[in-house]
């Protein structure tokens, strides 16, 4: 480090300095970051990248600054604020592929850090640089590799921005390209820039359906092997049927629902499993047509299997009771009685007991749609009683509905009285289960105090 800050001019001694340093920071046992930082060599460094008549120099700065982008929160901000961004944003124009590829490394560590870190890689307008690198197919595998993993890196968010979204949809196409590729690690950098760009609204999803990279996803889901692969592509395809009906259409029309199947009946990790039951759960969440092409498809029996299965992580249990009560939501009457044959209504029961308030408010709603639809049932056919109310009685749906009702949350309290009330006799289940020998409570009363 000292020998760094004596350089001054002197490329030769700036050189070995560098390498030293480079060297040390590449050590996989407690790197000395803290150290080199505090020594003030970040500045040094980052002006080295400037020195074009030192491509050697630039390059092992460039290498240096790489190490020291892998490390914490607080050494990526050492970059940041000693304006190396520009400065690697700078060098990828350079002459020499191996500067470009580690300027590209550098960038792609930086982006991983934070929100912060990729809006300043933004602001200093890398993301094109990149992306010619992809679209030029004049470069090598490695070279490829890393400029796709900068660019997913520097797509990375919870939930892109609309701000930030309009700088990054021009990395569409160089992504739909690179979806052809046969190579798992362009493919799988560009699945996860693909599920980052589409996790937003109506228009973000819109831009990528635009961008043509719909059924490839779909191909994908349909013939590859690998959880890596599969991960990435599940989830942008669950994102873009959150979109609109028109939109959602557009992905089941690709043939979503003939991967989505495969996965929830032998999924090579269980996780994917839960995957697909999500992006099933938004395609019932939308029309009576959609809803029947899951039917067609023969996703709706796997749903249920997966919903009344004895053992099953509770997760995935949760994703199929939100597709089967959108279903039941949104279906048609022989759609219901479909799904009610299935034998939904006995999984939805058991839901009832998990530890999970929104889960068991979700199929309490479901179970109300159910309920509604038995009782059309039962007027429809002149039956003495409603089918699907005599099946829970049969199943211990009843019961279950009866240990909720002292339930702490008002939106489970009150939908759990409201099934109670209209499609079972409420007064008779109070009555045989109060003991003749306690005095009677009021039940409401006992409520109001509960919930203040």
């Amino acid at each position: 480090a000292h020998q760094l800050i004596s350089a001054g001019d002197d490329l030769q001694q700036a050189l070995s300095a560098t390498i030293a340093l480079r060297k040390a920071l590449s050590s996989q046992d407690s790197p000395p970051i803290d150290r080199i930082i505090s020594l003030g060599c970040i500045p040094l460094l980052s002006s080295h990248l400037s020195r074009h008549n030192a491509p050697a120099l630039q390059f092992e700065s460039a290498w240096a600054l790489t190490n020291v982008a892998s490390g914490s929160h607080s050494h990526t901000l050492s970059l940041i604020s000693c304006g190396a961004i520009p400065q690697l944003t700078n060098l990828l124009q350079s002459p020499h592929d191996d500067i470009v590829e580690q300027a590209v490394w550098a960038l792609g560590n930086i982006a991983g850090d934070s929100i912060e870190a990729r809006s300043a890689i933004l602001s200093a307008h890398a993301l094109q640089p990149m992306l010619n690198l992809i679209s030029l197919n004049t470069h090598s595998m490695s070279m490829l590799r890393h400029a796709a993993w900068a660019v997913s890196n520097l797509c990375r968010s919870s939930s892109v921005s609309l701000s930030n979204f309009e700088q990054l949809k021009i990395a569409l196409p160089s992504l739909a390209h690179i979806l052809f590729v046969s190579d798992d690690e362009l493919l799988i950098d560009a699945c996860w820039a693909l599920s980052y760009l589409s996790d937003g609204g109506t228009e973000q999803v819109q831009a990528v359906i635009e961008a043509g990279v719909t059924r490839r996803l779909v191909e994908l889901l349909a013939s590859s092997n690998s959880s890596k692969i599969l991960t990435p592509c599940v989830r942008a395809l669950g994102n873009l049927v959150t979109g609109d009906d028109i939109q959602t259409q557009v992905v089941v029309n690709c043939g979503l629902l003939v991967g989505l199947r495969t996965l929830l009946v032998s999924p090579p990790r269980k996780s994917l499993q839960k995957e697909a039951a999500w992006v099933l759960s938004n395609v019932t969440a939308g029309n009576v047509s959609q809803i029947q092409a899951v039917l067609d498809a023969d996703c709706a029996r796997p749903i249920v299997e997966i919903l009344c299965g004895g053992v099953g992580e509770i997760a995935i249990k949760k994703e199929a009771c939100w597709a089967v009560s959108s279903a039941l939501a949104g279906g048609s009457r022989k759609q219901i009685e479909e799904w009610i044959k299935l034998g939904c209504v006995d999984g939805l029961c058991c839901m009832l007991e998990v530890h999970d308030e929104r889960a068991v408010a979700v199929a309490l709603e479901a179970l109300g749609s159910a309920l509604l639809h038995g009782e059309k049932v039962r007027t429809d056919r002149g039956l003495h009683s409603n089918p699907v109310a005599d099946s829970m009685e049969e199943n211990g749906g009843v019961e279950r509905l009866e240990n909720l009702q002292n339930h702490r949350n008002p939106e489970i309290y009150n939908a759990v009285v409201k099934l109670l009330e209209e499609y079972f006799d409420a007064d008779e289940l109070n009555n045989e289960e109060r003991d003749p020998m306690v005095s009677s409570v009021d039940f409401s009363a006992q409520q109001k105090i509960q919930f203040g």
